[in-house]
């Protein structure tokens, strides 16, 4: 009952904004076919989920950044000075990461990898100082959001190939 009394409600404006210039740009004149409108709205729960889920990794990465640099911040001793090399590569990428993210995607999964390899192999002096226990548990946060990034961004995946195909529809109608 109530679903379908979501379903009747009007469209919000910035729906009706988007319905309109999705069917724009695919080449549909106003006023709209009925087909292609409600098409059209098929769209909105679609985009909403990517657009959640690209903020959920922008936020998995902002978090995850900021507490790198506060632990470079505060930092590492010389004893663990291949952790704290690491550390920095894997900031800085990550800093980068929203402005070219083709590129830096790749490297931050290579990073992950690298910093298990080097967390395992640290020397008994880094393992004993006083950084060692914010440096471990960075190690897990950077595991678990790359993890995290990298589920969501296969479901993002899943989902433009569904809207996608949802345009190609809309395409084909307008003949």
């Amino acid at each position: 009952g109530a679903l379908l009394m979501f379903r009747r409600a009007p469209p919000s404006l910035f729906a009706s904004i988007m319905d309109r210039e999705v069917l724009l740009q695919i080449g549909y004149r106003e006023p709209f076919p009925e087909p292609a409108l409600a098409q059209a709205r098929r769209l909105h729960m679609p985009v909403a989920c990517m657009l959640l889920a690209l903020i959920a990794v922008r936020g998995a990465q902002l978090i995850t950044v900021i507490e790198g640099w506060v632990l470079l911040f505060q930092g590492v001793p010389e004893t663990c000075s291949q952790l704290r090399t690491w550390l920095l590569v894997y900031c800085l990428a990550l800093t980068f990461a929203p402005v070219a993210f083709i590129v830096f995607w790749p490297l931050l999964l290579f990073l992950a990898a690298i910093g298990i390899r080097l967390r395992a192999d640290a020397p008994a002096e880094c393992r004993s100082s006083p950084a060692w226990r914010g440096l471990d548990l960075f190690g897990n946060v950077v595991v678990v959001a790359t993890l995290l990034c990298l589920a969501l961004f296969l479901i993002c995946g899943a989902i433009a190939w569904s809207i996608r195909r949802q345009v190609l529809f809309l395409t084909r109608l307008r003949y």
